[in-house]
């Protein structure tokens, strides 16, 4: 068995994303089918994480007859929950440090 771990393009290992680079779910989706070309793997089981897990789910759309299994660990399906919820935490965090100035600041993503 083979294992073969994907950082997401622009995140962690990876190359900066540029300006002009084209970047969306679709270009991450491709990114993924060229590795698994790359490799010659004929097909796949994914394990996606939080982005990661939109993203396997998105890819096993496009391309099912490419996937043997997938699984889900804490995906991420609803991006602006999500923003909320973090951007909530940040608030709580700057207050707790006394950073009311940036715990105001973080609040005007709400509006």
């Amino acid at each position: 068995m083979r294992v073969i771990a994907i950082d997401q393009r622009g995140v962690l290992r990876s190359d900066p994303i540029e300006e002009e680079e084209s970047f969306g779910i679709f270009d991450l989706i491709e990114g993924c089918e060229s590795i698994r070309e790359q490799f010659g793997i004929k097909k796949w089981g994914i394990i996606g994480h939080s982005f990661g897990g939109y993203l396997a789910a998105q890819y096993q759309l496009n391309y099912p007859e490419k996937i043997t299994r997938i699984l889900l660990e804490c995906p991420m399906f609803d991006l602006g929950s999500t923003a909320r919820s973090l951007i909530a935490g940040a608030i709580q965090e700057y207050k707790r440090l006394g950073k009311d100035e940036m715990a105001e600041e973080s609040l005007t993503a709400f509006k």
